[in-house]
């Protein structure tokens, strides 16, 4: 159920975001009385902006799925190592 729940989830923010990226593209660059040119760079601009929001959902999603098996092998890694160094 968990992972069902994961599974729901990422998809439901991806989208979200998607959302989020299209409102912010008609309310700030159709606003305005621009060029093609600006018109085409302001679009770029959303696309590599969703493009790194993408990602960043992806990873967390990754993260969020693996989050017990990473914590326990990972996380005790770097705890062991900061309390070998002396921290």
């Amino acid at each position: 159920m968990a992972i069902f729940n994961k599974i729901v989830w990422s998809p439901l923010v991806f989208g979200v975001l998607l959302l989020a990226i299209s409102v912010l593209d008609v309310w700030l660059f159709d606003r305005q009385k621009i060029t093609p040119q600006q018109m085409l760079t302001n679009e770029l601009l959303v696309f590599v902006f969703g493009l790194i929001l993408t990602i960043i959902v992806l990873v967390l999603s990754l993260v969020m799925a693996f989050k017990k098996r990473w914590r326990q092998s990972v996380l005790d890694q770097w705890i062991s190592r900061l309390l070998e160094i002396g921290f």
